[in-house]
């Protein structure tokens, strides 16, 4: 659809977009029919961006078409070089969509909205982005932490990247707790190109 530009720049992006699905397996297989829709809003002089998503299956040939899902989200990025504050928070209900650029695109908020699935999320990050002393490169270090119904995830990292191309180191620890023993975990993660 048509992007609507308003005059101190900020943008309006709605989006709809329906598909065939195919499920196959034990639970829930089946042909069906999946329908989404998306409101982007940006505004790229204060780096504020938000966004409402949320997906339905209407019909599906074993009758059972009650599945959908719904994601808000609202962000604060960094600036080009991806220096300054960058946080997130995000909200979600109900499964992923499926369709072809995942109309779902954030994680959830537990007791968001009634009558969902349980798989609900909350998640938050906030990180500030500096540069590394003597080179271009942009050190930025943060921390998150999720929540649903699966239990709480913390997490603390630091990610180094290149600004303007696509280059993206990060290293992360986490901790996760679903109310039995916690889990740690440590990840290390590049992205590029070449």
């Amino acid at each position: 659809w048509r992007t609507v530009t308003f005059s101190g720049g900020s943008t309006l992006r709605p989006m709809l977009e329906a598909g065939l699905r195919r499920d196959g397996g034990d639970a829930g297989a089946g042909t069906g029919i999946e329908i989404g829709g998306r409101l982007a809003w940006s505004d790229p002089g204060t780096g504020l961006a938000a966004d409402l998503a949320a997906h339905r299956i209407v019909a599906r040939a074993d009758g059972d078409g009650d599945e959908w899902g719904m994601s808000v989200g609202i962000r604060l990025s960094p600036d080009a070089r991806g220096r300054g504050p960058s946080a997130s928070l995000t909200a979600s209900r109900g499964p992923a969509a499926a369709g072809a650029e995942g109309v779902w695109s954030s994680r959830g908020a537990t007791d968001l909205l009634p009558g969902a699935s349980d798989d609900a999320r909350l998640d938050a990050e906030f990180g500030y982005g500096t540069a590394v002393r003597g080179t271009n490169l942009t050190g930025t270090p943060y921390a998150g932490l999720g929540s649903g119904v699966d239990g709480r995830k913390w997490r603390l990292g630091w990610r180094l990247s290149r600004p303007g191309e696509a280059f993206r180191l990060s290293l992360d620890a986490d901790r996760s707790d679903n109310g039995g023993d916690p889990a740690h975990g440590i990840g290390l993660r590049l992205d590029t190109r070449w």
